[in-house]
Order: structure tokens, then sequence, then C-alpha cells
């Protein structure tokens, strides 16, 4: 598979998940007038923290993705991991960033007017159960972790690499905020969904996971 298909398929993945996100937050701003975009309180310094750390991991991960589709040969010559870059192994990269597309683009799709950026402390809080979210309770997060990984599969290189492994670390925090919050406000609403349904898998269980 040439080399440019790769490049080019990973800007078209960033794309439809750029457009369902901003798509999500036009007609939320049409429907209901505010915006899905947002920060956490900086007074809750720690999760405001986790979250700057997120959005700039995001950042690094589009920019690496854009960069590597208009300058194709800057990173593996600056931080290759391969050189030649493994064909079977870019495959296996595009797979995982299909599939968190998927997963991205579904749980935008799932939450609707639910959907926001971050966790908005002020507002009331709505449990969505419907679509996706039946099957897994992050789809989004477990849709970026494997976007992020499949890039540096896909790239081969060190920098790609680490822009995951970062992207990981801040999106592990922020579900561990996330959840935290949900706990303290929905209760036992949502110890028992988490007890039917899994962080990132489908499953069957009797505890939070």
């Amino acid at each position: 598979m040439p080399d440019f298909v790769f490049r080019l398929t990973q800007l078209l993945l960033l794309a439809v998940i750029g457009l369902a996100v901003f798509g999500n937050a036009a007609i939320q701003k049409i429907r209901t007038g505010c915006s899905c975009f947002g920060l956490p309180d900086p007074r809750r310094v720690a999760h405001f923290l986790v979250d700057v750390f997120f959005w700039l991991a995001v950042t690094a991960w589009v920019a690496i993705g854009v960069l590597w589709f208009l300058r194709p040969g800057f990173l593996p010559r600056v931080l290759p991991l391969a050189d030649p870059p493994s064909v079977a192994v870019q495959i296996l990269g595009l797979l995982a960033a299909l599939i968190g597309t998927a997963l991205m683009v579904g749980g935008v799709v799932s939450l609707g007017m639910a959907f926001r950026t971050s966790v908005e402390h002020a507002e009331r809080t709505r449990l969505v159960t419907s679509g996706i979210y039946r099957f897994c309770r992050n789809p989004i997060a477990l849709g970026l972790l494997l976007n992020g990984w499949g890039t540096a599969l896909l790239t081969q290189t060190l920098a790609a690499a680490a822009v995951a492994a970062l992207l990981h670390a801040g999106n592990r925090l922020r579900i561990f905020f996330e959840e935290d919050h949900l706990r303290r406000t929905l209760g036992a609403h949502y110890e028992a969904y988490c007890a039917r349904v899994g962080r990132f898998l489908p499953r069957r269980g009797t505890g939070p996971g």
C-alpha cells in the first residue's frame, strides 16, 4: 500500500472526527445557544491541570497527523523508529485508527446534546446509556487511545510514540476525574450502570470495573 494512501487516510480520519465534534457544537449552539466546548473550573486545580495537559496532548496528536501528511519525510528523518517503516505495522495502525474513529464518532453521536469537551460541574449531569454507551462507558476515550497509538504505528516515529504515551496518560487521568464526578453526582444510578457496562469493553459484572 503506497505511503500516500496511509497519510491521506490518516488525514481524512482526523477530518471526520473534527466534523463530528464541530458539527455537534454547531447543532448545540443553534438549538440551545450554548457550546459544548469548555474547561473545568480553574478553582478545581487538579482537574483543570489534567484537562489542560489532555488537550495539549490532543493538539500534539493532530499536529503529528497533519505534519506527516504535509511533510512526510520530516518526522521519519528526525526521530525514526523504523527506517523504512514496516507496511504490516502501518496496516495494523490504520486498523486501530479506523476503529478508534468509529468509536469516537459513535460516542459523539450517541451523546448528542449531552456531549461536552470537559466536565461541567455547575451543569445538571445527565447519564447517557443508549447507543454505543450500552456497551462501553468511555467510547470516545477508547477511540482516542486507539487513534493515538494507531498514529504511532502508522508513522513509526519516536515523536508519535511519545505523543501517544502522553495522550494515553492524559486520557486515563481525565477518565478518573469524570467518573469520580459521575459517582458523586449520580450515586447509585451510576454505580448500577458501571456494574453492567465495562469502562472500555462490553462485559457483565458486579462492580464498576
